[in-house]
């Protein structure tokens, strides 16, 4: 199943092209916001699934081009990321030690929504494109060979990066948690439709992943508590697109094909197509 959030956070089912407003299905679900609804959604799902499959196997929907599509996940409580976890095509002869960092919740955002690049003197600033595991039920001290089995869903991610700022040292925070800096979505697709995570197209792609999950795995067996419908990022070398160059989908208030990044004035704002 694939779930969504549109215009005004209505719950959504998407199938096919087009988009089932399932709101009144989980409106009994304990919430506050549209974030806690979702994630203690995911906490009930088996009591919620046929519910949702029933209504959106009942109507039509509405086309998903007339619908603003939101974050699946709008203010996840913790964004982990691991670091460095890559090695396809040489880009490391040994596995780096496992490391990650935390994004903050407010640094997402949603499907065609505006990244901005905030005016710092960053040398870079970079999109990471990755595929995000979305946790189903709690998990501490999980054996590897069990990890997977505490996934609920995945979602692509765009991990957003400021490089460079001083001074020297004071690294994750500043670089990663800039607001807007986590694109997240279009939608959570359910494990059960991605056997294996195999989400992605080419053999050297899988490859990669297939690792960066294995990775993943072995860090779960670490003392931090995983709670229902928290993002975990495995982290990724390909698809990591620097906006000095300005690709189409990228606009400095300085006017296109500026390259002044790192004076402290160079780009205030990017728009781009996350998802």
């Amino acid at each position: 199943m694939k779930l969504l959030y549109f215009d005004d956070f209505r719950l959504g089912v998407l199938k096919g092209d087009t988009v089932v407003d399932v709101s009144d299905e989980a409106s009994d679900v304990p919430h506050t916001a549209a974030h806690d609804l979702i994630a203690n959604l995911i906490g009930r799902f088996d009591e919620y699934r046929d519910r949702l499959e029933s209504a959106a196997a009942r109507s039509d929907g509405v086309p998903i081009q007339q619908v603003r599509i939101r974050p699946p996940l709008p203010r996840p409580a913790t964004i982990v990321c691991m670091a460095v976890n890559y090695m396809e095509d040489g880009t490391r002869s040994e596995p780096a030690p496992i490391n990650a960092f935390l994004k903050s919740g407010h640094t997402v955002i949603g499907h065609g929504d505006t990244m901005v690049l905030p005016d710092v003197p960053a040398t870079i600033f970079e999109g990471e494109a990755e595929v995000a595991v979305v946790i189903g039920r709690r998990a501490s001290q999980v054996r590897a060979e069990e990890a997977m089995g505490y996934v609920f869903g995945y979602t692509n991610f765009i991990d957003g990066s400021a490089r460079g700022l001083p001074p020297s040292g004071n690294v994750f925070y500043q670089m990663k948690s800039r607001d807007t800096f986590a694109p997240l979505g279009p939608y959570l697709v359910t494990a059960d439709e991605v056997p294996a995570a195999r989400v992605v197209h080419s053999a050297v792609e899988q490859r990669r992943l297939d690792a960066g999950l294995q990775y993943e795995r072995h860090g779960a067996q670490h003392s931090a508590v995983h709670r229902v419908g928290h993002v975990h990022s495995p982290a990724r070398a390909r698809g990591c697109a620097g906006y000095r160059n300005q690709p189409p989908w990228v606009e400095s208030v300085h006017g296109r094909g500026s390259d002044r990044i790192g004076d402290g004035g160079a780009w205030a704002a990017a728009s781009q197509r996350a998802g």
